[in-house]
């Protein structure tokens, strides 16, 4: 991500940032809607059937990976606006916590695609 950021052939818009962070929301709404679902003794049967389809599950976690991947252009852009306007040593910690948390977020998320790929062999 950082080569195709390096080179200019992704640019970290406003619209970019906007459906990157409308990309999160709809999959933490899903999240929470599927979790009130699952409460609901009659919708239980529903998501069970979603939650359980390891298709669905690889589907989700290579989702999860590329808004992950989404993040980290949104993180290269506002370490550059950081440098580029000489902000205060504050900034630097926050934007590098920011970016440490992306990468952190990636891992374990290709580490899920990992495991659900194994499980769905098995």
């Amino acid at each position: 991500m950082l080569l195709l950021y390096t080179s200019g052939k992704i640019k970290a818009t406003e619209k970019f940032k906007s459906v990157t962070l409308a990309l999160l929301l709809s999959t933490i709404s899903i999240s929470i809607l599927a979790f009130i679902g699952y409460l609901i003794t009659a919708t239980r049967g529903y998501v069970m059937i979603f939650a359980g389809n390891p298709i669905f599950d690889i589907a989700m976690s290579v989702i999860f990976i590329i808004i992950a991947a989404l993040f980290l252009i949104s993180d290269f852009q506002i370490i550059r606006e950081t440098v580029e306007n000489q902000r205060p040593k504050e900034y630097e910690w926050s934007v590098s916590f920011g970016l440490a948390f992306t990468v952190i977020w990636l891992y374990f998320k290709v580490l899920d695609l990992l495991i659900r790929i194994y499980d769905a062999k098995n």
